[in-house]
């Protein structure tokens, strides 16, 4: 404001008050001006603005430790500070997110309350704030949205509402600052290292619209004066700002309400490459120059800037079009904003004011900037690195999503990110030597940074990553101000290093302690390396060794053990083995060697020496002299046992059977079954259950006597078999051992006896049967004569008669039966008519005929006849009578199990309780007595006036027709 009053020959004093008190010294008049005011709608209402000079957009700050606050939206119900009357509390009054806005006196007293947690964010100008938390050093906050496009500011002078005189000259000296470069080093001394190079492009296109309105301005300015200050002075003002119009750098230009040309500067003209002759002709065409969008396709006439805006009235800003230079010969691209024009008494434009900028080189480097961004990006995803950027004066950072997907996470997860991030990750025995070699970059000390160091990844591991980077940008003093590098990561190379460097110790302390000779020889035959052993076989050090042949050795007349087979190595590539026994230098011993010579070959598959390693088999040889010798007595002592023997392992493959079994088997020689198993000899059915009691005899490790089935080519035989499990030393499982001899003429007299037995007690069993089937009868009469013509004793008569008719129907149906076993719906059917003769009310019995196979455990089927008789009599006897009434009596299969129901009408006592055995009666007292505790269970309930009987019978009581 300084400088604009200054260019109008005006001086100016400043007064620092609150802001509140500044706004109403203003609106009372007690100020002119105010220096920077954002412009809102609210505050129209009260002040007259200047054109806007610079926009700034808001931020929100946080603190560091602040998570989930990444968008406008997570701003909604927290505790959101902002200074009184500052027109972000405008902008967030508008966003209605929260009901805990807390205004403060200034800026500075909202980010301190943030630093001390009194509040979750601060919204303000980003401009003001960065510069206060830098100023304050609260190190604990941090930019948290930024810019915050939804906030943008334009900021303008304003003047008391009507000060139209001071209005005119605050323009005026706007436009005469912007016109000879002073605005432009002000805003390049205090405000450019603030704001990025894309806002900086945006602010210098609205500059120039801005520069647009001040002309304008300056115009009616113009007008007024001439009224004001008379006509020698509007002169010499309007040849003032002629000049300044026609030196503009920009192109300007008036067109009328028809859209012809007034004038235009010479700016113009250069852009065309036209005169003004040439220019005034082309533009009073229908179609006033040819313009063509981004897109390569040409503008209809109403789609003009300047057209648009004489249509609607609106000024136009920004819009990006290319035309053709005619004198340079080529396309030029320009940023044209247009202005309407109004007299007083009109509502439609009179006028347009046409600004034209030329944005050939920007956007020529916005395409640059946006194929190097896309030629760095693709060379990024393919070498799969991640990015990062810091800025060393104010720890902000930002990385790409690779860089948190090479330590598990997505950017997301980490968000947001700061200096503090990378700390939190880094191992901290690594910090250091990063830390160290940073700071030698930056002071000029490495042209770059570079350093090798673990990560801590999401699943609690450690990653290695190589992180690169240096110095992209400075301030003005030579400070560096922001970093940028790449983390690549390189865990599998440090682990396949760390395998190698392991594997070369591991191969070097094998060699060393290997017991084997061990030589290298070149394909001349001089020894190029040895290990300790061989040293001790030719009595020399390697250092004594190396480079001489077996001629020029000590041990020379052995030249043809460590030479055997070189050449044919050497000739035909192929390895060769020997035996041979060699006196060794440093003990004075005799011993067998196991040789093996191989050739060796370089990366392109040339032999290049030989690879000889021998090794002490004496012992093996004695040990297996030794073996034969015990194999000849042991084989001799098994093939002369009477009975198969065998041995088998944990895999029931055999290790050894003696001759009767191998004959057995269908084999000549025993030692022709080593390695087989039971399924390469024996049906599978055999072979499986020889299996299963392998299987069982080491799970348990107990010895087992079993009889077994076997089959030969006289057809099946029983064989008795003993089995037991073979412990080594250390209790550890080596396997299986069997013994068995045949039993067959045993088994099949022992069935012969079976047989007879059986046969003897089924016709025993069967008279007995039928005796007591008489007696019962003869019994059974008496008690029915007694009860036709006794009294008072007619139905525990009639129980007693019905009981002993089930125990005869038992016994009845086995007498039918030689095998003794009871059919089910037989016995059923027998009781249900016995008892029907007592019955007051009638009994429906239903079952299905699949009911005729099911059958119940001979010695079971007295008690289970008795308990259906106590069931159904149960039933009889406190069933209620009903006109249509009636005992229900079904059968129900299951796969498991067979369910006898009882339905009868009638109630259960208050106190029945079937489970503690109250107010059940005498007969399901006898019932549940006579229950078998396996296979069978009652279960009783009422509903509807109807009691529910249910009997189950499972295995082992019913024998057969259950699955």
């Amino acid at each position: 404001m300084r400088e604009a009053l200054k260019a109008m020959g005006r001086e100016v004093s400043f007064v620092a008050k609150p802001w509140e008190e500044i706004k109403n010294d203003l609106i009372a008049g007690k100020l002119d001006a105010l220096p920077i005011v954002g412009r809102t709608p609210e505050r129209e209402k009260e002040f007259d603005f200047t054109v806007p000079y610079i926009t700034l957009y808001g931020a929100v700050f946080t603190r560091k430790d602040t998570q989930g606050i990444e968008r406008l939206e997570d701003l909604r119900d927290r505790r959101i500070g902002v200074m009184r009357g500052n027109n972000a509390e405008d902008f967030m009054n508008r966003q209605g997110l929260t009901d805990q806005l807390i205004t403060t006196t200034t800026v500075k007293d909202a980010l301190l309350m943030l630093s001390r947690g009194t509040l979750d964010a601060v919204v303000a100008q980003r401009l003001v704030g960065i510069n206060l938390i830098n100023k304050l050093k609260l190190e604990n906050l941090e930019t948290a949205i930024a810019p915050l496009r939804a906030f943008s500011q334009e900021f303008c002078f304003a003047v008391s509402e009507g000060n139209k005189t001071l209005l005119a000259d605050l323009n005026e000296g706007l436009s005469v600052i912007v016109a000879n470069g002073t605005y432009e080093a002000l805003y390049d001394k205090w405000l450019s290292s603030y704001i990025d190079k894309h806002e900086k492009i945006l602010h210098y296109l609205k500059i120039i619209s801005a520069l647009a309105i001040l002309l304008f301005l300056i115009l009616l300015t113009i007008y007024q004066r001439m009224h004001l200050k008379g006509h020698r002075q509007l002169k010499a003002s309007e040849k003032r700002y002629r000049t300044l119009f026609e030196n503009m750098t920009q192109g300007a230009l008036y067109l009328n309400r028809h859209g012809k040309l007034i004038a235009c500067n010479q700016a113009t003209l250069d852009l065309f490459g036209l005169s003004y002759d040439q220019f005034a002709v082309e533009t009073s065409q229908a179609n006033p120059w040819k313009l063509i969008n981004e897109d390569g396709m040409e503008l209809s006439s109403d789609q003009h800037p300047s057209i648009q805006a004489l249509q609607t009235g609106e000024p136009v800003h920004n819009i990006i079009a290319g035309i053709y230079n005619h004198k340079k010969g080529k396309q030029v691209w320009l940023s044209i904003n247009a202005i309407p024009l109004f007299n007083s008494d009109l509502w439609k434009p009179n006028q347009i004011f046409v600004i034209l900028h030329e944005i050939t080189e920007i956007r020529k480097a916005k395409e640059d900037l946006k194929i190097e961004r896309q030629r760095l990006q693709h060379i990024l995803e393919g070498t799969r690195a991640g990015t990062w950027e810091w800025n060393t004066t104010t720890g902000e950072t930002i990385f790409n999503d690779r860089w948190a997907e090479i330590i598990g996470y997505t950017l997301d997860e980490i968000s947001p990110v700061s200096i503090e991030t990378w700390l939190q990750f880094c191992h901290p025995e690594d910090l250091e030597e990063s830390n160290k070699l940073i700071q030698k970059h930056l002071a000029g000390e490495l042209d770059y940074y570079q350093v090798e160091l673990r990560m801590r990844h999401k699943n609690g591991g450690w990653v290695w990553v190589l992180d690169r980077g240096k110095v992209v940008s400075y301030a003005k003093d030579g400070t560096p101000v922001w970093m940028a590098g790449t983390h690549t990561d390189v865990t599998q190379r440090k682990q396949a290093e760390e395998s190698l460097r392991e594997s070369i110790a591991i191969n070097q302390t094998m060699l060393r302690s290997i017991p084997d000779l061990i030589w290298l020889k070149d394909p001349h035959g001089v020894y190029l390396s040895c290990n300790p052993a061989f040293e001790g076989f030719i009595g020399l050090s390697e250092d004594e060794i190396i480079g001489k042949r077996d001629a020029d050795l000590p041990t020379g007349n052995l030249s043809g053990f460590t030479s055997t087979c070189d050449q044919v190595n050497l000739r035909l590539g192929e390895a060769c083995t020997k035996e041979q026994w060699v006196p060794f230098a440093d003990s004075g011993k005799t011993l067998l060697m196991l040789t093996t010579k191989t050739p060796t070959y370089d990366q392109t598959g040339k032999i290049i020496g030989v690879l000889g390693i021998a090794r002490d088999i004496t012992k093996q040889y004695h040990t297996q002299e030794e073996v034969r010798e015990k194999e000849s007595y042991q084989r001799a002592l098994l093939d002369n046992f009477p009975f198969k023997v065998w041995l088998k392992d944990t895999q029931s493959r055999f290790l050894a059977v003696n001759q009767p079994f191998a004959l057995y088997a269908g084999y000549s020689d025993a030692n022709d079954l080593r390695g087989k198993s039971d399924f390469d000899i024996w049906p599978n059915d055999l072979a499986e259950a020889y299996r299963r009691d392998d299987m069982e005899v080491m799970d348990n490790q107990l010895k087992k006597e079993i009889i077994e089935e076997s089959v030969d080519t006289s057809g099946r035989k029983w064989v008795e078999t003993y089995k037991a499990p073979v412990l080594g030393n250390n209790n550890e499982l080596f396997g299986t051992v069997g013994f068995s001899h045949d039993i067959s003429s045993i088994k099949q007299a022992e069935e012969i006896r079976v047989l007879n037995l059986e046969k003897q007690r089924d016709e025993l069993i069967q008279e007995i049967h039928h005796r007591i089937k008489n007696h019962l009868q003869g019994l059974i009469s008496l008690l029915d004569h007694r009860k036709n013509y006794g009294k008072n004793n007619t139905d525990p008569i009639g129980e007693v008669i019905t009981q002993i008719e089930s125990i005869a129907t038992v016994y009845g149906l086995q007498t039918e039966r030689l095998s003794g076993q009871i059919i089910l719906h037989q016995m059923l059917d027998a009781i249900v008519f016995s008892i029907s003769g007592i019955s007051q009310v009638p009994l429906a019995v239903s079952y299905q005929d699949e009911y005729s196979e099911i059958r119940i455990d001979r010695d079971k089927a007295v008690a289970i006849s008795l308990v259906i008789n106590e069931l159904i009599m149960n039933a009889v006897k406190h069933s209620r009578y009903t006109k249509n009434g009636k005992i229900s009596i079904s059968c129900d299969r299951q796969p498991e199990h067979i369910a006898i129901n009882i339905v009868n009408p009638g109630v259960l006592p208050n106190d029945f309780d079937l489970q503690s055995n109250q107010g059940l009666g005498t007969g399901l007292s006898l019932a549940l007595a006579m229950l078998p505790i396996r296979g069978a269970r009652i279960s009783i309930s009422c509903q509807d006036n109807e009691v529910f009987t249910e009997l189950i019978i499972s295995s082992p009581l019913i024998t057969d027709g259950i699955n």
